[in-house]
């Protein structure tokens, strides 16, 4: 999707159909992590450009497309971001709104174990994740173990791209508005 194009974006295609905004390159284990008002402003801006419309305070709809773009909403402070993204309804084609964190939470539950290091870093290229945040609220996941054996090599690798050419005069999105 032509609208889901943008440096400060990163689009999981269908049929996840889950859009994750950048933050920051780098993140404190003790983050929270929901799409904060930065994020939540550039997205919907991007997206009325493109011809969406504000239906509600968490979803916005495009006619010409048929769907919707939800933002999901924190019901409880302090849960895993798995809690939060696993509970949320939506119709087939319907786009979520994410955090690179959240975005990785949905990788480790729907792929498969040999594809998470691949897709993980896929996603780190365009936007570092709280991978400390993971390691501490995932423990009692059934994929926790799995996603253990590649931590050390993402935490490299992501140290890595965070401290390239492509991040290094990126700014934390909330500077921009």
């Amino acid at each position: 999707m032509e609208f889901m194009k943008h440096k400060n974006l990163y689009y999981l295609e269908s049929p996840h159909n889950i859009v994750s905004v950048f933050d920051a390159s780098f993140y404190d284990r003790a983050d929270l992590d929901c799409l904060n008002n930065s994020q939540r402003n550039f997205l919907c801006s991007h997206l009325l450009k493109h011809g969406f419309k504000q239906i509600t305070g968490s979803k916005l709809y495009n006619e010409d497309y048929r769907i919707s773009v939800i933002f999901p909403k924190i019901r409880s402070l302090g849960v895993s971001p798995f809690v939060t993204i696993e509970s949320i309804q939506r119709k087939p084609g319907d786009i979520l709104a994410f955090t690179p964190t959240q975005l990785a939470c949905y990788i480790l539950n729907h792929f498969p174990a040999e594809d998470y290091e691949t897709q993980l870093k896929r996603l780190i290229e365009y936007q570092p994740i709280n991978l400390r945040k993971l390691q501490d609220t995932l423990v009692h996941e059934v994929f926790f173990n799995d996603f253990m054996k590649t931590f050390e090599e993402l935490l490299a690798y992501q140290k890595k791209v965070a401290n390239s050419e492509r991040f290094i005069d990126r700014k934390h999105i909330g500077s921009i508005f």
